[in-house]
């Protein structure tokens, strides 16, 4: 719907003007502030929206701080956290903006409009690093907040889910960094022999880092020289996929030293304490080793592209590295490539990846 404010001649007031039904419709909004005249005509385009949609408001209506701690009580039951962070992050820019620009006291102010203007609003801002915010981040951005609003709809605080049918930005899909032999050999000889098993488990398995925290002794058979990635408790990602590859020589070496120390009952790769590793550790190491080895591009989850990209170079079947990812869809793997399938046997990952560490 797509509403302009417009001034007639001899009149202090702004004006509507749109097409609703096939008939032009142009009204006074009744008010001489071009930013109160705006607040009216994203409730107008919202009036509209859920008309065209057959919906009717009833009598509900969900003050925003009522909404946001039903919701937030929800998602901290309900969503491992780093998940619940990572939604609070995307509602908390949100309502920080709603309560600028929009000041709503109810939820069911958020028009349709409010949502294209906020598309536009984070495409200006920047990150941390002082880099403009991507499409690509916008769009995730709205993604999580169409599923925070389909909560409400269950939660009955609101009729109809104002993000439904969002548009979402056009960009182009950036192939993911990953690091070439010489940039592995230099980055791995930086790494202290305590943490360089856990990198090398990384880069052999496509663990998440998330996942490899959390992998536990009881997750692996040493003799049949299997891993099974599970989710385990509040840091693991929601969409994890369980799944079950077999361990390289290079990772079970790697297990197997880390067996010898007996720092945990419970982790395979914890601290010296025998604790889960703290959230940062392995990037704030990893980074660490990179610019030592002046290795510019990428992160330690460019390990996990590593190992799916070079899987692509060996025409190993999509599906087959989907399911080694631990992807939700095989859609999220076509972004490395399209490949042929192969002859997946016994040995398979010795076969494919031989990277010397």
């Amino acid at each position: 719907m797509k509403i302009e404010l417009t001034k007639r001649p001899g009149s202090p007031y702004w004006y509507f003007d749109y097409t609703w039904k096939g008939r032009r419709i142009r009204k006074s909004t009744k008010t001489t502030d071009k930013h109160l005249a705006e607040l009216a005509k994203s409730k107008l385009i919202l009036q509209l929206d859920r008309e065209s949609l057959g919906l009717e408001q009833g009598d509900i209506k969900t003050e925003i701080t009522t909404f946001h701690h039903k919701i937030k009580s929800y998602i901290d039951n309900h969503y491992p956290k780093r998940t619940a962070e990572t939604y609070w992050l995307r509602w908390r820019n949100f309502l920080r903006w709603i309560a600028t620009e929009r000041k709503y006291t109810f939820i069911q102010d958020i028009s349709k409009q409010d949502l294209e203007d906020y598309k536009t609003y984070r495409l200006k801002q920047t990150t941390i690093h002082n880099k403009t915010v991507s499409r690509a981040t916008v769009n995730n951005e709205l993604k999580d907040l169409r599923r925070l609003f389909n909560i409400a709809l269950k939660l009955e605080l609101i009729k109809f889910n104002v993000f439904k049918n969002i548009s979402m930005l056009r960009h182009t899909k950036k192939v993911p960094h990953y690091y070439t032999d010489d940039e592995l050999q230099r980055i791995f000889s930086h790494l202290t022999p305590r943490y360089k098993p856990y990198f090398i488990t990384l880069l052999y398995t496509g663990m998440r880092k998330g996942e490899l925290e959390q992998l536990q002794w009881a997750d692996v058979d040493l003799e049949r020289k299997l891993i099974h990635i599970k989710p385990h408790g509040d840091r693991t990602i929601s969409k994890c996929r369980p799944r079950t590859i077999e361990m390289h020589e290079q990772v079970y070496q790697a297990i197997m030293e880390r067996k010898q120390l007996q720092e945990s009952d419970v982790y395979i790769f914890s601290s010296k304490q025998g604790n889960v590793l703290t959230k940062n550790i392995l990037y704030t190491i990893f980074q660490i080793a990179k610019q030592k080895a002046g290795v510019k591009k990428g992160n330690v989850h460019s390990l996990r592209h590593t190992f799916a990209t070079r899987l692509v170079q060996n025409h190993v079947d999509l599906k087959y590295i989907s399911y080694l990812l631990g992807h939700t869809t095989v859609k999220t793997t076509e972004i490395y490539a399209h490949i042929k399938p192969p002859d997946i046997s016994t040995g398979f990952l010795e076969k494919h990846l031989n990277w010397d560490m």
